[in-house]
């Protein structure tokens, strides 16, 4: 890892001796940084509450945490966002807060009424 930070840091100054542009070499530490930084911690939520999951559904499991906390993330920019606008931010996240809890209890309450 020590290397890999090694080489990016050399090839950044190189590209602000070059180009003198204080603007680009930020570019690039962001563009190559933000994708880790994004992605580091779904990885490691995944690598530790999936790592009892039976291996024939692991994959399934994985792919349907991350494709739902990246979606509820939208949402909630959303939802917050808008609301906020209109009522304030602390309101709007209480009303996304009752609004999460009501539709997990509904789905819930669906499947243990399906499953019994």
């Amino acid at each position: 890892m020590m290397a890999d930070s090694v080489e990016h840091v050399i090839s950044y100054r190189v590209m602000f001796e070059k180009f003198h542009s204080p603007a680009l070499g930020g570019f690039a530490v962001i563009s190559h940084w933000l994708p880790f930084l994004f992605f580091s911690g779904y990885s490691g939520a995944l690598a530790d509450r999936f790592d009892h999951a039976p291996a024939q559904i692991r994959g399934r499991v994985i792919g349907l945490y991350s494709m739902a906390s990246l979606g509820l993330r939208a949402f909630a920019g959303v939802t917050v966002g808008l609301l906020g606008t209109m009522i304030g931010i602390h309101w709007s996240l209480a009303l996304s807060a009752l609004a999460l809890f009501a539709i997990t209890a509904g789905l819930l309450s669906f499947i243990t009424r399906t499953t019994s």
